[in-house]
C-alpha cells in the first residue's frame, strides 16, 4: 500500500491554508500479510447505513458521514474537536485483488475491511 501523491499534495496545501474545503479524514490503521489487506478506521458515532466501501481499478473509496447529535441549533461550541459530517479514506493497493473476497464489519466504532489478494499459480508448459 502506497499513500496517492496526490493526496499527499493536498495535505501539503491544506497544511499552508491553500484549499478552502476538505472531507474530513478519519484514523485509519492497514496491514499487509501474504493473503490479504487489513484496514482498520476509526469511525465512532458513524451510523453503520451511511458506510460505504467500494473497490475501483485498484483504489479502494471508504465513506460515511457522522452525524451530529441532536441539540439546539443556536448552539455555540467553546471547543470543537470532535468532527460531523460526511468522511472520506481512499487507499491504492498494489497487488492483484480478489474483489468478490473483500469483506466489512462495523463493531464499536471500528471498521474493519478485509482485502484478499488474488492467488495466481499457474503451470507453465515447458516445450
Amino acid at each position: 500500500m502506497f499513500k496517492d501523491p496526490f493526496e499527499e499534495f493536498e495535505e501539503f496545501l491544506t497544511s499552508v491554508g491553500n484549499v478552502p474545503y476538505r472531507v474530513y479524514k478519519p484514523p485509519i490503521s492497514a496491514y499487509e500479510t501474504e493473503d490479504e489487506f487489513v484496514i482498520y478506521l476509526a469511525v465512532g458515532g458513524a451510523d453503520k447505513s451511511s458506510l460505504k466501501v467500494i473497490y475501483d481499478s485498484g483504489t479502494l473509496i471508504i465513506s460515511g458521514k457522522r452525524p451530529e447529535p441532536p441539540g439546539p441549533e443556536n448552539r455555540i461550541y467553546h471547543i470543537a474537536e470532535i468532527y460531523f459530517g460526511p468522511f472520506e479514506r481512499r487507499l491504492r493497493l498494489n497487488a492483484e485483488i480478489d474483489v468478490d473476497g473483500i469483506t466489512s464489519k462495523f463493531e464499536n466504532g471500528l471498521l474493519e475491511i478485509r482485502v484478499p489478494k488474488k492467488k495466481r499459480k499457474i503451470q507453465i508448459e515447458v516445450e
